[in-house]
């Protein structure tokens, strides 16, 4: 399964916090957002294709990104992590 992948990866952003049944959660201490999340999710009926998720106090409900290419498993998280720059203010 492409989550199983994906939480072998690493960043030093963000940490892996949860592990549910579709989706892994990654928080960090990094935002001035305590609510602050990525989240990778399974899309629906294909457990070899997933999402990117963001979460913050402003935005519950969460901001969807779909990569419009297939993209390399070990990216996954990496482009998450980039593209978390235009979402949250980081603190560092």
């Amino acid at each position: 399964m492409i989550l199983d992948q994906i939480k072998q990866q690493q960043c030093d952003r963000w940490y892996l916090d949860e592990i549910l049944y579709d989706r892994l959660v990654y928080r960090t201490n990094l935002v001035s957002d305590p609510f602050a999340a990525i989240e990778i999710v399974l899309k629906k009926g294909d457990p070899n294709k997933a999402y990117v998720l963001y979460k913050g106090e402003d935005n519950k409900a969460g901001m969807e990104l779909f990569f419009q290419k297939e993209i390399s498993i070990d990216s996954y998280l990496s482009l998450a992590d980039g593209m978390s720059d235009m979402m949250f203010d980081f603190i560092i």
